[in-house]
């Protein structure tokens, strides 16, 4: 070991035990990772900490840094005396990347495509299973869900919460969206949790850019499939107990009529800023708040009999039929993909 890393040891493990944080900035080549995941782990085992313990999140934006992760708690595997327990791991990616093909449109694969329920309990399970047994890497995930009709994905992410070490991207704890669908689906509890950011100068950039939102054509399509899926889920439960039409349903054909009204004047605008974009060839175009909402406004003004008269009422209240869409969650469902309505 070197001076330095035993020296950002000793200082890890002191701020965790004090609930604080490390900012290490060192050359390349001097064992950063292996001491960050050292101090972590010790800290993450001390019974002082907690009476359970902590998962440890290393969070990395290159796919390469995975790799050495994972080889590094290999290493430190290699030490440990027979008899004690070894650092299990699970690494991640995203879903695009750990499956055959995803849908575009509702964000499932078909990985697991003709594989009846029970057998793909059973054959999730085996890869659970295999992925705690001993940290891999997760193209070797990948490699041995597809060769057995797994979802590789899936599979990673049932596994995560049982394993001392998560390896994945920033987006898992910096983005809203992505932190909420995927922590607790994996049984991981943030406010436990030991983090580690690999290169956290990359990290402003990223957030940025995972907070990032466009509005397409398929924006609008989707949001119409999730409306016209929780209204019809209302209206069956009326017809199921016989009772008046809810609030809740006259709210979501409300919506419906706004969509429908939305989609071709915002694909209008749309093509028309296209145009102007490729005139300025490519450069970025400023677009003002005011001159959106003003598309929207005018797009949905008339469709409703008692609906407000100026534009920012008007905007509001359909922001607020937006939010009150809930569709049903897919068990393996992930990030943005639920519901494009909000």
């Amino acid at each position: 070991m070197r001076d330095s890393q035993g020296e950002m040891i000793s200082d890890g493990v002191r701020v965790l035990s004090e609930g604080g944080f490390l900012l290490a900035a060192a050359p390349t080549g001097i064992g950063k990772t292996a001491a960050a995941l050292a101090s972590a782990l010790q800290s993450s085992f001390d019974n002082r900490l907690s009476t359970e313990r902590s998962n440890i999140i290393f969070m990395t934006g290159r796919q390469s840094q995975h790799k050495i992760v994972v080889d590094t708690v290999r290493k430190i595997n290699s030490r440990i005396p027979d008899g004690i327990p070894k650092i299990s791991l699970v690494d991640i990616i995203g879903r695009e990347g750990m499956c055959d093909h995803v849908e575009a449109m509702t964000g499932k694969c078909n990985c697991e495509d003709d594989v009846v329920e029970e057998s793909r309990k059973s054959r999730r399970a085996d890869l659970r299973q295999r992925i705690l047994e001993e940290p891999r890497h997760v193209d070797w995930t990948v490699k041995y869900g597809r060769a057995r009709k797994i979802c590789p994905w899936a599979a990673a992410r049932s596994a995560a919460g049982h394993a001392d070490v998560l390896v994945c991207d920033y987006n898992h704890v910096f983005v809203e969206n992505v932190r909420e669908a995927s922590l607790p689906a994996m049984g991981i509890e943030l406010e436990s949790s030991i983090l580690i950011i690999d290169e956290a100068h990359n990290l402003p950039d990223r957030i940025r850019s995972g907070l990032e939102r466009r509005v397409t054509d398929q924006v609008f399509r989707r949001a119409r499939d999730n409306i016209e899926e929780y209204k019809g889920n209302l209206q069956r439960k009326v017809d199921s107990l016989d009772i008046e039409e809810s609030k809740d349903l006259i709210r979501a054909r409300e919506l419906e009529k706004q969509i429908d009204a939305l989609q071709a004047p915002v694909q209008e605008w749309l093509e028309k800023l296209k145009i102007e974009n490729e005139n300025t060839r490519g450069d970025d175009l400023r677009i003002s708040t005011t001159d959106f909402l003003e598309v929207i406004s005018k797009s949905i003004n008339g469709v409703l009999d008692d609906e407000q008269d100026d534009d920012i009422s008007r905007v509001n209240g359909m922001v607020q039929r937006l939010f009150s869409v809930v569709i049903d969650e897919e068990e393996d469902s992930e990030e943005d993909e639920q519901n494009d309505c909000t």
